[in-house]
């Protein structure tokens, strides 16, 4: 059974901006950390000497770009202007001048310009974006976690109300007096109202659906066998991986449900030992099947689903119909198995 996916983790970028997030806290400190960048590119342009002749501004770019991602803005436009100005009195001639009389200055300022301007846009830019999209995931995670909380609300609230109308079921009892096919309504009913409040519980349950369908099918067996009243007869579940819609496998719990209780009832006599298989898996045109088979006493001469009129049999047509699923009674030598072919998914 498919479970929810894991929240989608931060991107490296978003980490690496709150990771900086402390130092752009403290101007102080992002200047600090500029002018010393600009020292550091200075001096190993320095220390290249005529070896990057022509290229003055190499060396000070990084830094114009670290400086503007660790301290935001200002300080990248700090270590900019620091770059800049050292480059154009230190490395362009006329040296030690800040003369426009070469054309060639001219155009390796406005060349320098131009790319401390994109990357200290572009570091903006991102910082902005990432911002906005860590604003719209911590929308998001909110909307969804108060949906989360709402659903189970609501499915905690049917879960109660089920099993509030099968105590009135149960007081309700009290007052029919020697009516014994009223009894057995009753008690029917209020058997299947506790199964169906258990399901819910059960099927809405994180910590119970991160079980696997196979759990989830022994406990609602077991649910079933308890609630009948046949404690020698035991459960066996075999599933292979197959992933059921939530909807549909509430459907098919309602499914397996009265078919299981169809077969306690009507295969085992009382106190009689037995088994219940259950097995789940996907057929190679892509349809699931659930087959439950008992090995109590089989079905009876001239038996044909569709001329059952029992209420259990009504209420297994009907569940089918909202699975789109096909149900087949099949006479093995020994009990019954119940085929539910139905679309996986």
């Amino acid at each position: 059974m498919r479970t929810a996916a894991a929240p989608a983790a931060e991107p490296p970028l978003l980490r690496l901006f709150d990771a900086a997030a402390g130092l752009r806290a403290r101007p102080a400190l992002g200047y600090a950390v500029a002018t010393a960048g600009f020292l550091v590119a200075l001096g190993v342009r320095i220390a290249i000497g005529d070896a990057l002749v022509g290229y003055p501004y190499v060396t000070f770019f990084p830094v114009v770009l670290v400086a503007t991602f660790l301290g935001g803005v200002r300080p990248g436009v700090f270590a900019a202007v620091l770059s800049g100005l050292a480059a154009w009195w230190l490395f362009i001639p006329p040296f030690h001048s800040f003369a426009l009389l070469w054309p060639g200055t001219a155009i390796a300022l406005a060349f320098y310009v131009l790319v401390v301007g994109v990357e200290i846009l572009l570091i903006h830019m991102m910082d902005l974006s990432l911002r906005r999209l860590a604003a719209e995931e911590a929308r998001a995670r909110a909307l969804l976690d108060a949906q989360r909380t709402l659903f189970h609300e609501l499915q905690h609230r049917v879960s109660n109300n089920m099993a509030f109308v099968a105590a009135l079921l149960t007081l309700q009892r009290r007052h029919v007096g020697g009516h014994p096919a009223a009894l057995a309504a009753l008690d029917a009913a209020r058997a299947r109202l506790d199964v169906m409040g258990r399901i819910h519980r059960r099927l809405y349950d994180p910590e119970a659906a991160r079980g696997g369908l196979d759990h989830i099918l022994s406990d609602l067996c077991g649910d079933v066998v308890a609630a009948v009243g046949a404690p020698r007869v035991t459960c066996t579940v075999c599933t292979q991986p197959v992933t059921i819609a939530h909807h549909r496998l509430v459907t098919l719990s309602l499914v397996a449900t009265e078919l299981i209780t169809n077969a306690l009832k009507h295969g085992y006599a009382a106190d009689e030992a037995g088994t219940i298989d259950l097995s789940l898996a996907v057929e190679p045109d892509g349809r699931a099947r659930l087959v439950i088979a008992d090995d109590g006493r089989g079905l009876p001469d001239g038996f044909e689903e569709e001329t059952r009129t029992g209420l259990g049999m009504r209420i297994v047509a009907e569940l089918a119909r909202q699975l789109e699923a096909t149900i087949a009674w099949e006479r093995r030598p020994r009990g019954t198995a119940v085929v539910v072919r139905f679309p996986a998914g």
